[in-house]
């Protein structure tokens, strides 16, 4: 038997930080995929190819050194997770390859949500090892525990719902559970996005360690800045499903601005050179711009009623030394497949 998943990425539109406290957000899945693959094989050892991880393959003995966990800590996690999966051996398959591009220095990690994907993927393949012809997929609590159980206990799980479902979705976390609100949602055609890389990956972890030690330590003026966004990003979602669009581009920019505040304060930049860069150059067009995620690198995110605005932002930002990758929504979310094997 040969298990085949595949998961998309993803990028947030509206909700960042104040998602965590239980604030409605806003996440597209997009068109770049984990794809995990097993097959069983002879033999005492699995044989691991992580193509965007690993230039060459891994032999994991189950019965040998564990320093490969080290390597490899969230197909360590699996191990543990599904019975079934350390019962046998395989030939392992993680391909995270859609989440890079090519840099001058070798591949670059976009920041669409690679982790999520290959988790959501992951999970599912080895749960679809239990018994049962047509596999389950595994749950959104599920997914949110076992990611946590990877990151401290730390994250929303907004981009493990886009890895799920895929599409664009509503979602509302409440903080005192594992039991999210999701629910799809339409972009509106006439409002065009465009999705800017600003040429820096970034690490989601440090600007959220830096937001709990600002809860501890300014509470109050934190706790002020993520009302706002939270307010922001429920005023976005409320004129998205009501059909007010043209309210949007301005909450797009006032949350921008909320961003840049909450960086200030947290004492790292969530609006870094490179996002205020492209904000100018937004602004300049007529387009709405803020960061997608955590700031500091990884993605912006502009958008206008008009395409040759959108278009003409593009090409000045190329102009710049800035990349366009082709992004869309992605409709599919988590896909599972079983054929025998050949």
């Amino acid at each position: 038997m040969m298990i085949s998943t595949s998961a998309p990425g993803k990028l947030v539109l509206l909700g960042e930080y104040a998602v965590l406290e239980g604030a409605p957000a806003l996440v597209a899945a997009v068109n770049r995929r984990a794809r995990v693959g097993l097959a069983a094989r002879d033999g005492k050892t699995h044989l691991v190819s992580a193509p965007g991880l690993f230039e060459e393959q891994i032999s994991i003995d189950p019965d040998g050194p564990s320093t490969w966990k080290e390597q490899l800590p969230l197909l360590a996690r699996a191990f543990e997770y599904a019975p079934d999966f350390g019962k046998g051996t395989f030939d392992i398959l993680l391909d995270t390859r859609d989440f890079y591009i090519r840099g001058k220095d070798g591949p670059i990690k976009l920041g669409l949500g690679s982790s999520a994907a290959l988790t959501t993927a992951l999970l599912a393949a080895v749960t679809a090892l239990g018994p049962g012809s047509h596999p389950t997929p595994p749950s959104m609590e599920e997914l949110l525990r076992f990611h946590r159980s990877l990151q401290g206990g730390a994250g929303s799980g907004i981009d493990l719902a886009a890895s799920l479902h895929g599409g664009i979705l509503g979602y509302e976390l409440d903080p005192r559970s594992d039991r999210p609100r999701i629910h799809a949602t339409h972009w509106p055609e006439e409002l065009h996005l465009s999705f800017i890389w600003s040429g820096r990956p970034a690490r989601t972890t440090e600007y959220l360690a830096l937001l709990k030690e600002a809860l501890e330590t300014k509470t109050r003026r934190t706790r002020e800045k993520l009302a706002r966004l939270a307010g922001l990003s429920a005023a976005g979602l409320d004129a998205l499903e009501s059909r007010q669009i043209e309210r949007l581009p301005g909450i797009i920019d006032e949350f921008s601005v909320g961003m840049e505040e909450l960086g200030n304060l947290i004492g790292k930049a969530i609006l870094s050179e490179e996002h205020l860069r492209l904000r100018r150059l937004a602004r300049e067009q007529g387009l709405a711009y803020k960061p997608s995620g955590a700031g500091g690198g990884d993605f912006g995110m502009a958008l206008s009623f008009s395409r040759h605005a959108i278009e003409s932002f593009e090409s000045r930002a190329r102009a710049l030394g800035y990349a366009t990758p082709k992004l869309e929504v992605e409709a599919r979310g988590l896909e599972i497949s079983q054929l025998p094997k050949s």
